[in-house]
Order: structure tokens, then C-alpha cells, then sequence
């Protein structure tokens, strides 16, 4: 429980320090400064970034493609192959992500620990679950949760894992507020 109070403070301590600083950051800076982020973490992790999507769907443990929406995205196990419907499929994840762009060293958030309750949606729906957590800074939706975790459920089934870099534009509001990327180490696709 200590630990949950420890780091839910370091996130608090942190968004409003970023906030403070980003107030005078233009968009066009926080893009270059996004892109300079995941330069250094590409090269510092010896990702591959692949030109296509492997028309096999395998990828070696260190590949990514970039999609369109700009989501660097690896699949680890593409799941059972049940795509998931649209206003009908409730989505579970678990996952471990690492802010690594305003830090002087990465910090590493883990929801995979049984005492976290996995982050749920409704597919087609990740931009209501944004906006009705868009207030709520103490939020693991306000910190983590953004239409980019949707996005990537085309390419997988049920019970898929990946890692994504995900950019501030398609992330969670906080993201979006400070202009950071995330990278999820391990993203775990559940419905129900």
C-alpha cells in the first residue's frame, strides 16, 4: 500500500511540475521534443524500425512498424485471433509502461500486480472513457488511457500482447497535456 501512495505521489509531483513547465512549450516544440524522446529511445533500446507491417504478422523482439497514426507498435503475440466488436466488446488491459521523455531517468508504472484493477472500455467508445476521465488527475484513465490503446486492436485478437510508443497525440490526456510519449513494455488485450 506504500508503495501505491509512493508512486501515485511521484505522478501527482510530477504532472504538475511538467504542467508548470509546458505552459510556454508551443505545439511544434512539443512535437520536436516527442521526436527527439523516441530518436533516444529507439537507439538507446536497439529497436528496429520496419518500413512495413510484416505480412506475416511476426516480428523479432526488437522490431516496430510505425502506423499511420504514428503509433511504433511490436506484437508479441497477436492473441487467440477474436477480433473484437465495435459497441458490443468489452476491453480489459494490463500493462507496464515507462515514461521516459521527461525524466532524467525512466520511471516504470506495472499493472500487471493483482492489487491493480485492469483499465476497461468499450470498444468504439475510448473517446467517452478519455473525456469522462479528463479531470480526474489521480486517474490511472487520466494517466495511461488514450485512443491509441484502441487503435492498435485491429492488429491483434484477444489475449494479445504487444509494446507501443505511443505519441502524445494519441494518448491519454496527460500525454496530451504535457506532450509526452509513453512506451508500453507490455500491453495485455482482454475482453469480455
Amino acid at each position: 500500500m506504500k508503495t501505491n501512495l509512493r508512486i501515485w505521489a511521484v505522478m501527482v509531483l510530477s504532472v504538475v511540475c511538467m504542467s508548470s513547465c509546458n505552459d510556454n512549450r508551443t505545439y511544434a516544440e512539443m512535437k520536436k521534443d516527442q521526436e527527439k524522446a523516441i530518436g533516444k529511445l529507439i537507439a538507446d533500446k536497439g529497436f528496429e524500425i520496419l518500413r512495413d507491417y510484416p505480412k506475416d504478422s511476426i516480428f523479432g523482439e526488437n522490431q516496430f512498424v510505425k502506423l499511420e497514426n504514428g503509433i511504433y507498435l511490436n506484437v508479441v503475440n497477436a492473441g487467440n485471433g477474436n477480433k473484437p466488436v465495435i459497441a458490443k466488446t468489452t476491453v480489459l488491459i494490463r500493462f507496464k509502461v515507462i515514461d521516459f521523455a521527461n525524466q532524467s531517468e525512466e520511471i516504470a508504472y506495472d499493472y500487471f500486480d493483482n492489487d491493480k484493477i485492469p483499465l476497461e472500455f468499450l470498444y468504439g467508445n475510448a473517446s467517452y472513457t478519455v473525456s469522462i476521465n479528463s479531470q480526474n488527475y489521480y486517474s490511472d484513465y487520466y494517466n495511461f488511457f488514450g485512443a491509441g490503446i484502441e487503435n492498435i486492436l485491429p492488429y491483434v485478437g484477444e489475449d494479445a500482447i504487444v509494446k507501443a510508443i505511443i505519441p502524445f497525440e494519441e494518448g491519454s490526456t496527460m500525454q496530451s497535456t504535457l506532450g509526452t510519449p509513453l512506451y508500453f513494455e507490455k500491453l495485455k488485450f482482454m475482453y469480455y
